[in-house]
C-alpha cells in the first residue's frame, strides 16, 4: 500500500532510497520496509544469465555475483531462437565462469535437437566443470576454517568425505527436441556451435551429490575420456541413442522411451562411471534373440569390476523371442549368472513390461513351450526368468519335434489380456508339422484354461527355415493342407476336453494346397470332428505365389470351393491371399450364422477374370 505524506500526497510504495552522491528527496519520509540485500539477490537470481549480465553495471559486481549464486536450475535449451543463439554464442570460458558462479546449482537440463545430439556439448560440460570447481573451492575453505590454529588435524572428516557432504548438483537431464523433417537452413542454424569441450584441467571434477543422469545421448558419452569426473553418489543413469537401433545387441536402456545405450563392449572405459557402488536401478537390459552369451558375461564382469556386487534393486530385461535352441538356453543361463552377480538377493528376475516399453519396431515377446519345459530342470533363477517372460509373452509357440514339450505346463503360467485395456490378445501358435495326440490334448487343456481372457489361436505348420528335404513344402510329396487338418484336429480335441471355442483362429496355408482338388472336401470331413463348435472367426492366409501348374481361374475356383465348404459347415471364415494379384476373398455371415452375401472379391490390376462358385447352395 502506498505511503502518504501528511497532506495526503500519494508516493511510491517502493523506491530507491539511496544513490551514491544523491541523498533522497527531503519530502519523502523514510521507507517503511527495507529490502535486504539477500532478498534483492534472490529476485535477480531469477534472471537468465543474459538478463543478469545486462544488470551487472547497475547493481554492482558483489550483488551480481550473489545473484548468480542463487541459481538452482539452469537449462541449456534450443527450444526458442533467442535462447539457442545465446547458448551457441557463449564462449566456453564464459560458460565455465557461469558454472563457477552457480555454486548452488541443483539441476542442469540440456534440451538438444533430435538431429544434433552433441549440440552445445562444450557449453554444458563447461558449466558442469565450473560448478564442480566452485564447490571444491568452497569445501576447501570450510575445511581450512575448521582446522586448528596450529595446523594439526581437527579430527574432522577427510577432504573426500567433506566434498561428498558439500555437493549440491543432484540431477543432469537431457531432453531430445523433435524437429520433423528439418531442412538445410534449420540444420545450419544449429551448426554455429562447438561440440568440443575445453581441454581437461588436470584436476578432479568432484560432483558428490549427483545421483541421476537421465537420457544421456550415447554420442556424448565419450566426453568423459581423459576427464577425471568423480560421481560417487550416482544412483541411476539412462542413455538415449536417438531412437535408432545400435549394431551391438546388448544395451542399457531407458524403459518407456525409445532410448538405448551404447554397449559395454564398444567402449568399456567411458560408457559408465568407473565406480558404480551407488547404482541401484538400470532402465532395461536389452538382450533379444541372437545376443551372444559371451557378451552377457562380459557385461557381468564389467559391472562387478565397477562395484555392482549384488547392489541392483531393479533391472528389467527384454528377451524377445525365447525358443528352444541351444543359443537361447546359453543366453538364459548367462542372464541368470548376471542376475546373481549384480542383483540384490531379495530381488526376483524381472522382464520389461510389454505394454509400456518402446521396442515397438522389433517387438517379439514370444516364448516356446519347449524352453518352458527345459527350464523346469534348471536353476531357480533360470526357472523364474523364463516364468516371468512367459507371463509377459504375447505369443506362446509350440514347435513340435521329438518327445513332448508340454509336460508340466498349464494355462496359469501365461499372462492375461483384457480387450478393454487395448492390449493385444495372447496368441497360441501351433508351428509344427506333426503333433502327438498327447501334446494336442495338453494344448487343448491349456487353451481351455485361458478361455476367460482375450485369446487367438494360430496354426502355421512348420516354421520358415525348419523344413528338411523330406518335408519341403514345395516337394511333390508334401502335405500342403496339413495346417488346415491340424486346425480341425485341435478344434476337435478342444471340444473333447470341454473347452469353449470362443476365439479367433488364423491358419497359414501354403498356396500349393489349392492344387489339391479335394481341399474343400477334406475340410468338410474334418469339421465333423468338432460338430457345431466353430471359432468366432477363421482366417486362412494363403500367402505366396500360385503354383506354376495352376491357372488363375483354377486358383480362384479352389479358393471359392473352400469358402463354400466354410459356409456349408457353418464356419465363419475368409481366405486372404497374395498369390498372383492383390485380392481378398471373403464370405460373410450374420449373427445367426446365415449368409449375408455369397462372397466378396476385390482386386487391383487384374480386371479380366470372373469366377462363379460351383454348386452354391440355394438361398435360405
Amino acid at each position: 500500500m502506498a505511503d502518504r505524506e501528511a497532506d495526503g500526497t500519494r508516493v511510491p510504495s517502493f523506491r530507491l532510497v539511496h544513490r551514491s552522491g544523491q541523498p533522497p528527496p527531503i519530502n519523502h519520509i523514510p521507507a517503511r520496509h527495507c529490502i535486504s540485500r539477500d532478498a534483492v539477490a534472490n529476485v535477480h537470481g531469477h534472471f537468465h544469465p543474459r538478463g543478469l549480465t545486462r544488470l551487472r553495471r547497475s547493481i554492482g559486481t558483489p550483488l551480481f555475483q550473489q545473484s548468480a549464486s542463487q541459481y538452482t536450475h539452469l537449462s541449456v535449451t534450443c527450444s526458442t531462437r533467442a535462447t539457442r543463439r545465446l547458448w551457441q554464442r557463449m564462449p566456453l570460458r564464459v560458460a565455465h565462469k557461469w558454472g563457477e558462479r552457480a555454486n548452488h546449482l541443483r539441476e542442469l537440463e540440456v534440451h538438444y535437437p533430435s538431429f544434433h545430439p552433441t549440440w552445445c556439448m562444450g557449453t554444458w560440460v563447461a558449466l558442469l566443470e565450473g560448478h564442480g570447481a566452485a564447490r571444491a573451492g568452497i569445501a576447501r575453505k570450510m575445511e581450512e576454517a575448521r582446522r586448528p590454529e596450529g595446523g594439526g588435524s581437527s579430527g574432522a572428516a577427510s577432504s573426500e568425505d567433506q566434498l561428498r557432504v558439500e555437493g549440491t548438483l543432484l540431477k543432469l537431464t537431457f531432453t531430445r527436441i523433435e524437429y520433423p523433417q528439418p531442412n538445410a537452413s534449420l540444420r545450419a542454424s544449429f551448426s554455429h556451435t562447438s561440440s568440443t569441450p575445453l581441454p581437461p584441467s588436470g584436476r578432479p571434477v568432484v560432483l558428490p551429490a549427483l545421483s541421476a543422469v537421465n537420457n544421456l545421448p550415447s554420442q556424448c558419452t565419450p566426453v568423459r575420456v581423459g576427464r577425471e569426473w568423480r560421481t560417487p553418489g550416482i544412483a541411476s543413469i539412462s542413455f538415449d541413442l536417438d531412437g535408432t537401433v545400435h549394431h551391438n545387441p546388448i544395451y542399457i536402456t531407458r524403459e518407456e522411451e525409445e532410448a538405448r545405450a551404447a554397449d559395454v563392449d564398444a567402449a568399456p572405459a567411458w560408457l559408465l562411471p568407473q565406480r558404480l557402488e551407488q547404482l541401484r536401478t538400470v532402465g532395461c537390459l536389452y538382450v533379444p534373440r541372437g545376443t551372444d552369451a559371451a557378451d552377457i558375461s562380459a557385461l557381468r564382469q564389467e559391472l562387478v569390476r565397477r562395484g555392482c556386487n549384488k547392489t541392483f534393486t531393479k533391472m528389467p530385461i527384454f528377451l524377445g523371442y525365447v525358443g528352444g535352441a541351444d543359443a537361447d538356453k546359453r543366453r538364459l543361463c548367462s542372464l541368470a549368472y548376471l542376475h546373481g552377480a549384480v542383483m540384490d538377493p531379495l530381488c526376483e528376475p524381472e522382464v520389461a513390461d510389454p505394454t509400456t516399453r518402446a521396442f515397438k519396431m522389433e517387438r517379439d515377446d514370444s516364448v516356446a513351450t519347449d524352453i518352458i519345459a527345459w527350464a523346469q530342470a534348471e536353476t531357480s533363477c533360470v526357472k523364474k526368468l523364463v516364468a516371468a517372460h512367459a507371463k509377459a509373452a504375447d505369443t506362446i509357440v509350440y514347435r513340435g519335434g521329438r518327445g513332448t514339450h508340454l509336460a508340466g505346463i498349464s494355462s496359469d503360467m501365461f499372462g492375461e489380456r483384457d480387450p478393454e485395456t487395448q492390449q493385444d490378445p495372447v496368441v497360441f501358435k501351433l508351428q509344427a508339422e506333426e503333433v502327438s495326440e498327447e501334446d494336442m490334448e495338453q494344448m487343448a487343456k491349456i487353451v481351455a484354461g485361458m478361455q476367460e481372457q482375450w485369446l487367438e489361436v494360430t496354426v502355421a505348420g512348420a516354421a520358415a527355415g525348419e523344413n528338411t528335404v523330406d518335408n519341403d513344402p514345395r516337394s511333390d510329396d508334401a502335405d500342403h493342407t496339413g495346417s488346415l487338418d491340424m486346425a480341425a484336429r485341435f478344434l476337435a480335441k478342444l471340444h473333447q476336453v470341454g473347452g469353449d471355442i470362443g476365439f479367433n483362429m488364423d491358419v497359414s496355408l501354403d498356396p500349393a494346397a489349392f492344387a489339391d482338388a479335394e481341399v474343400a472336401t477334406r475340410w468338410r470331413e474334418a469339421s465333423q470332428l468338432f460338430a457345431d463348435h466353430h471359432p468366432n472367426d477363421l482366417t486362412v492366409f494363403a500367402t505366396g505365389e500360385i503354383p506354376d501348374d495352376m491357372t488363375d481361374a483354377q486358383w480362384y475356383e479352389r479358393v471359392l470351393d473352400l469358402l463354400v465348404a466354410f459356409y456349408e459347415t457353418g464356419t465363419r471364415g475368409r481366405v486372404l491371399t497374395t498369390g498372383g494379384t492383390s485380392h481378398i476373398i471373403e464370405q460373410h455371415f450374420d449373427e445367426d450364422g446365415q449368409r449375408e452375401q455369397a462372397y466378396h472379391m476385390r482386386w487391383e490390376g487384374f480386371p479380366g477374370i470372373s469366377v462363379s462358385p460351383p454348386n452354391w447352395p440355394d438361398e435360405p
